[in-house]
């Protein structure tokens, strides 16, 4: 149900159908503002200038991380995301993309931390192999220590996520490196400080980058834009409604 609401194409499919409906009862100057007015929205959320722009300015609100000092004591919390399911492969290949950018950028931190642990996060919807798990045996099987991981594999959404953490996983002496997607960064941030967890924000998995070329491809709609527009509409909803 809450990807139905948050989805633009949803919408452009109901403001269609809306549309067709009161087609005989408009007048012929209305039939064209209408029609013109619905191509126009649904070009501009089809094509990367509006929803790129949108996001660019949620993702930049944390810079990457630079410098650390790698002699203090960091937990790294990679944020779960989602995976899939097939006993033929290996858990690196079964990690979404979003799951893998993150935990890659989580052994980075590691690997550059010799005084850390990385903790793994995220459920199961199906009640199978937890995110969290899956993560925790993507980074075995790429080779880092099994003694320095923990993992989490309760949280089913990123409040939970900070909830679980604070309560059971904290420890008040490490320094804590919050690793997820830039565009879910800022939500993730708010979280895990309501819950009294000061955070050192590492974004990753960047959906806008400042030095692409531009092209004309850009101006040919694609529908891989409205689900950019719909996980930006879940971050800021998130973020003001504390979803």
């Amino acid at each position: 149900m809450k990807l139905i609401v948050l989805s633009p194409s949803f919408y452009l499919f109901l403001t269609m159908l809306l549309l067709v409906w009161q087609w005989k009862r408009m007048s012929g100057r209305r039939r064209r503002i209408a029609l013109g007015t619905w191509v126009l929205v649904a070009y501009m959320l089809t094509t990367p200038f509006v929803p790129l722009w949108l996001i660019s300015k949620w993702e930049n609100k944390y810079p990457p991380i630079s410098a650390l000092d790698d002699t203090d004591v960091y937990t790294i919390v990679v944020l779960g995301a989602g995976h899939d399911y097939d006993d033929r492969l290996p858990p690196t290949t079964l990690l979404n993309g979003a799951s893998q950018s993150r935990l890659i950028e989580g052994m980075r931190l590691a690997y550059r931390l010799p005084n850390s642990r990385l903790h793994t996060s995220g459920w199961s919807s199906s009640n199978r192999i937890p995110t969290g798990e899956m993560k925790r045996r993507a980074a075995i099987a790429l080779g880092f220590p099994e003694e320095r991981l923990s993992v989490q594999k309760e949280p089913h959404n990123t409040k939970s996520e900070a909830e679980i953490f604070a309560k059971n996983h904290h420890r008040p002496a490490d320094k804590v490196i919050l690793v997820t997607s830039a565009l879910h960064i800022p939500r993730a941030v708010k979280h895990f400080e309501g819950e009294g967890v000061s955070v050192i924000p590492a974004p990753c998995h960047y959906l806008t980058f400042r030095d692409n070329e531009k092209s004309v491809k850009a101006l040919i709609p694609q529908l891989k834009y409205l689900k950019t527009m719909q996980g930006y509409f879940k971050e800021v909803l998130g973020f003001y409604f504390a979803l």
